[in-house]
């Protein structure tokens, strides 16, 4: 018993001496008032990532990030059963962001993919490429939202 508190406590301690800090923070502590400039590419997608950017934008703050963005959705077949119909499914986001920040530029480029088995139910199948499209757009926002944190 006393091995395990001592160990838990040397873990605590080197953990928060050596500067450890989660890798996805809490995005409270973002105050960035982000502007949209440009957007270019798939509509849809567009839609839903300039609607995360604004759930993430501080108007009040000083602090202005201008973004470009251009996006593509692609559906691709990657297989098919012996009568020739698409069976599994690649869904593949491609997005480029300029950041200006001042007078500081950086291009980013995120590439997201989902491999999707064909349903037979199409309202089904619509619903869960949905889904999966709101989630990888959830990842590259939060990997949008570090680069910012760590862009000078």
């Amino acid at each position: 018993m006393l091995k395990k508190l001592f160990f838990i406590f040397l873990v605590t301690f080197f953990l928060n001496s050596c500067g450890y800090t989660p890798l996805y923070i809490n995005n409270q502590n973002l105050n960035y008032n982000f502007n949209i400039e440009n957007v270019e590419g798939d509509t849809d997608i567009n839609r839903l990532i300039i609607k995360q950017i604004k759930n993430n934008s501080k108007n009040t703050s000083k602090d202005i990030v201008n973004i470009s963005l251009n996006s593509i959705f692609q559906k691709k077949i990657i297989a098919k059963d012996s009568s020739g119909n698409s069976s599994d499914y690649r869904l593949e986001i491609d997005t480029t962001f300029v950041i200006k920040k001042g007078n500081n530029k950086k291009e980013i480029f995120f590439n997201k993919y989902f491999m999707v088995k064909k349903n037979n139910d199409f309202f089904e199948q619509k619903n869960y490429e949905d889904s999966i499209k709101e989630n990888m757009i959830s990842m590259i926002i939060d990997q949008l939202l570090i680069e910012v944190i760590n862009f000078e």
